[in-house]
């Protein structure tokens, strides 16, 4: 899942570069970042193949970012790409903090994040 976290810099740089008032730089950025997404999608089951563990928090942020590159770089297009990957990161954020509260209410956290013990 910390493959993931490689969408997040082409991301932000989609997000910066139209704030700037770049825009082919900031639709270039974020073409690449969902080609990136695609790409780790296509590849999904490498990606997540040993399961869940806490590590798939990785997948939050770049998820969220993705979003938002395209619904500011993309135009049109990008709003509807952009309003689908909102939906999977708000599944996928809420999901994935639920197994984490679980771990942690089981007493099992600290086994799967390789934390320290008392």
């Amino acid at each position: 899942p910390l493959m993931a976290i490689h969408v997040a810099p082409a991301s932000l740089f989609a997000t910066v570069g139209i704030l700037l008032g770049y825009p082919t730089l900031a639709a270039a950025f974020a073409v690449f970042a969902l080609g990136l997404v695609v790409l780790l999608v296509a590849r999904a089951t490498w990606l997540l193949g040993a399961g869940f563990s806490p590590l798939w928090g990785a997948l939050t942020f770049p998820t969220a970012a993705a979003a938002t590159a395209s619904i500011l770089a993309l135009g049109q297009g990008g709003l509807y790409i952009g309003a689908i990957l909102v939906i999977v990161a708000s599944a996928l954020n809420s999901w994935v903090a639920v197994q984490v509260l679980k771990l942690w209410a089981k007493g099992q956290l600290g086994a799967k994040t390789n934390a320290a013990t008392v």
